[in-house]
C-alpha cells in the first residue's frame, strides 16, 4: 500500500511539473502565408499551425511574438525566443542555435517583371540590371554579388511585399526578387498589372532551437520526432487554406 501511494505521488508530481512547464517562445516574421499577424493581433499562417501541432505532439505549449527579420535572428541566438521555423542561412545563426537535420518546407524565390524578360539562372545574369529586394530576407550569397559595385547592379529595397509590388510598377526596375507564396498573398492586397516570372531557386527552411534554452537538445529531438510523425508526406496541403481564393 505504501509503495502504491508513493508511486501515485510520483505520477502526480510529474504531471504537475508538465502542467507547470514554461511555454516555449516562438519568434516569427511577417511573411504571409507562412506566418503573419492577423487584424486581431494573433499569430497565423501554416507554419504557425505546424508549430502548434508539433509542440502539442511533443508535450509543449507555445507563445508567439513577431520580430523584424534581423532582430528575430539575434533574439533566438540570445535566448529571448526559444524556437524559430525558417531559413537557417542568416549569418546570425552561424552559432548559437541547433538546426534540424531535415528541412520542413520549401520557399521558392522568383524573378518578377512587368514585361517578358530573360530568365535569371545565375547571379551573374543580374549584372547591369536594376533590381528590387526585400529588407531582411535571405538571398544567400547572391546578396554579396548584388552589392559588389564591379557587377554594375542597381538595387533598391522594399520593406513589405505589397510595397515591393507598388515600387515595381512605379520605378524603372527590371526584376523584383521575391517569394512565390508571399507575392501570391500580396497580389490580393494591392492591384498590380500582369506579372511575368521565372523561378530562380528553392530555399528549404528548417527548425531552430536556441542553445540558450536549458533543454535545447531535448526540445529539438522532440520537435523532429513530431514533424516526422505528423507530416510524413510534407506540408503542401497546409498552405492552401491561407492563399486567397481566385475571384
Amino acid at each position: 500500500m505504501v509503495r502504491i501511494i508513493a508511486f501515485t505521488c510520483v505520477l502526480v508530481g510529474l504531471s504537475l511539473h508538465a502542467i507547470g512547464q514554461e511555454p516555449l517562445r516562438m519568434g516569427y516574421v511577417e511573411f504571409a502565408p507562412y506566418y503573419y499577424t492577423d487584424k486581431d493581433g494573433n499569430a497565423r499562417g501554416h507554419m504557425i499551425d505546424m508549430a502548434n501541432a508539433m509542440a502539442e505532439h511533443a508535450g509543449y505549449t507555445l507563445t508567439f511574438r513577431s520580430y523584424p527579420p534581423r532582430r528575430l535572428a539575434r533574439s533566438v541566438v540570445m535566448g529571448k525566443a526559444d524556437v524559430f521555423l525558417g531559413m537557417s542561412t542568416l549569418a546570425d545563426f552561424a552559432s548559437g542555435v541547433l538546426i534540424s537535420s531535415m528541412p520542413i518546407d520549401t520557399i521558392e524565390l522568383r524573378a518578377y517583371s512587368l514585361k517578358p524578360m530573360p530568365a535569371i539562372n545565375t547571379k551573374e545574369d543580374l549584372n547591369g540590371k536594376r533590381i528590387l529586394l526585400l529588407h531582411g530576407y535571405s538571398y544567400g550569397d547572391w546578396f554579396n554579388h548584388i552589392k559588389d559595385p564591379s557587377n554594375n547592379i542597381e538595387y533598391h529595397m522594399a520593406n513589405t511585399h505589397t510595397q515591393a509590388l507598388i515600387m515595381l510598377e512605379r520605378r524603372p526596375i527590371d526584376y523584383l526578387l521575391d517569394y512565390k507564396l508571399p507575392i501570391a498573398f500580396a497580389t490580393h492586397e494591392v492591384q498590380t498589372p500582369k506579372l511575368y516570372h521565372h523561378d530562380v531557386f528553392t530555399l528549404r527552411p528548417r527548425m531552430m532551437v536556441s542553445k540558450m534554452h536549458p533543454h535545447s537538445e531535448e526540445v529539438m529531438k522532440k520537435f523532429e520526432e513530431a514533424f516526422l510523425a505528423l507530416y510524413p508526406n510534407g506540408v503542401e496541403h497546409l498552405k492552401a487554406q491561407y492563399l486567397p481564393k481566385p475571384e
